[in-house]
């Protein structure tokens, strides 16, 4: 990613901690997705679970119906009604659970990672800033003290009798490296700078992500509820 490579060149450790957060941010929205999915497998498998077993009570008005359903009959219907009804009941609460446990997990992991890219968003802003002011100091300063040296070189080259068409400034080249390096150094530092708007995206994902996955960690937590 060119940010990244831009981002590297002025600060290595944070461009290492910006690739682990976009690791992590894949992470996490393969988690979510995954475990969306996982919930609506277990809605599904329920809702076929309750009708299987209300089916069940057909056998007890086939029973009704050829006048044949005796107590004995009735009490091994509903037995095995309610034996299935809990086994399934009970399935459905572990696996909910178990879902509900990931998405805590998830949603407290999505705002770790919030955390992490507000915080180092924060620190290259403020370093940034803090960096082309004192470049822009010494470039200053550079050119400031060239001009300066020009000056002296006019008045050395009055004495010995020569003109600036005929010889430049003795001292002009001197500066000339030093002001070049800070122009570079400045033209790389606002490059970066006018692309941290990058970092409100990948914040704005991960706070996305954090939303997503507290609102399904609550319609799981919801479901779950229903079950007890």
């Amino acid at each position: 990613m060119q940010l990244e490579v831009e981002i590297r060149r002025v600060y290595k450790k944070e461009a290492d901690d910006l690739t682990k957060i976009r690791k992590e941010l894949k992470n996490h929205f393969y988690d979510l997705t995954t475990t969306i999915k996982d919930g609506e497998l277990i809605a599904k498998s329920t809702k076929k679970n309750m009708l299987s077993t209300v089916r069940k009570l057909n056998a007890r008005t086939r029973f009704k119906n050829r006048k044949i359903l005796t107590p004995t009959r009735e009490a091994k219907v509903w037995g095995m009604v309610v034996r299935k009804l809990v086994n399934d009941i009970t399935y459905s609460m572990k696996k909910v659970s178990a879902v509900v446990k990931v998405l805590d997990k998830l949603q407290q992991d999505c705002i770790d990672t919030v955390g992490d890219i507000e915080a180092l968003e924060k620190f290259i802003i403020s370093d940034l800033a803090d960096k082309m002011k004192n470049v822009q100091a010494d470039l200053d300063k550079a050119n400031k003290k060239q001009k300066n040296a020009c000056t002296l070189g006019e008045v050395i080259a009055y004495y010995m009798s020569f003109t600036l068409a005929d010889k430049k400034c003795p001292v002009e080249t001197d500066f000339k490296t030093e002001i070049k390096k800070h122009e570079k150094q400045l033209s790389i530092l606002k490059s970066l700078n006018s692309k941290l708007v990058y970092f409100k995206n990948v914040s704005k994902m991960a706070k996305k992500l954090t939303k997503l996955a507290i609102e399904e960690r609550d319609s799981q937590s919801q479901f779950k509820s229903k079950l007890e």
